[in-house]
C-alpha cells in the first residue's frame, strides 16, 4: 500500500523552483503589458511587439504615454482647441 501511493507521488510531474519563477514573470510582464494598452488606449497586439523588440517595462510604459500625449495634442475635438 505504502508503495502505490510512493509511485502515485513519483508518477505526478514535478514542478521546479525556477520554472514556477519563470511563470510568475510572464504573468506580471502579461499583465503590465495589458496594463499600458488600456491606460493609453492602445490594444495589446502593439504594446507587446514594442515591449518584445526592447524588453524593458518601463520603456515600453513611456513610449506609449509619449505616443498617447502626441496623439491628443494634434487631434484634439474642436471644442478643445
Amino acid at each position: 500500500m505504502q508503495e502505490d501511493q510512493q509511485r502515485r507521488e513519483n508518477s505526478q510531474p514535478q514542478v521546479d523552483t525556477q520554472t514556477l519563477v519563470a511563470i510568475a514573470n510572464i504573468h506580471v510582464i502579461d499583465q503590465g503589458i495589458r496594463d499600458i494598452a488600456k491606460e493609453f488606449r492602445f490594444t495589446v497586439e502593439e504594446v507587446q511587439e514594442f515591449y518584445d523588440r526592447c524588453g524593458e517595462m518601463g520603456r515600453t510604459r513611456t513610449r506609449f504615454q509619449k505616443m498617447r500625449e502626441e496623439l491628443s495634442s494634434r487631434f484634439m475635438d474642436d471644442d478643445q482647441k
